[in-house]
């Protein structure tokens, strides 16, 4: 009984810094790329499944962290999505990210 229960709250454990941790990913890119990226973009920069990045961004957007450009751009199958932006640099010292290890991407 008590291996089960450990077994389960290791695996509890595991979902949550992933989760975390793909969120400190997605505000680096977006700090990264100041004009905005799209779910398949931070997807593809990540190297996460565009699956595990959607409800992380939602969340974000939740916690005001990041914003919903109200502008979409098509992804490589004709569709539209919404593209993110970081609302703050300064709200990356709440997930301990130093932006100085991040060059930005000024194109």
């Amino acid at each position: 009984m008590d291996f089960i229960f450990l077994l389960s709250s290791t695996r509890k454990l595991v979902q949550l810094e992933t989760r975390i941790w793909t969120k400190k990913q997605i505000l680096i890119e977006l700090y990264k790329h100041p004009k905005g990226l799209t779910g398949s973009e931070l997807s593809d920069l990540t190297g996460v499944t565009i699956l595990t990045i959607r409800p992380r961004t939602s969340e974000l957007k939740l916690l005001n962290l990041i914003v919903d450009t109200e502008k979409n751009k098509n992804n490589e199958g004709g569709k539209p999505e919404s593209i993110y932006k970081l609302r703050s640099e300064t709200l990356l010292e709440e997930f301990d990210i130093d932006v100085s290890e991040h060059k930005r991407n000024t194109k």
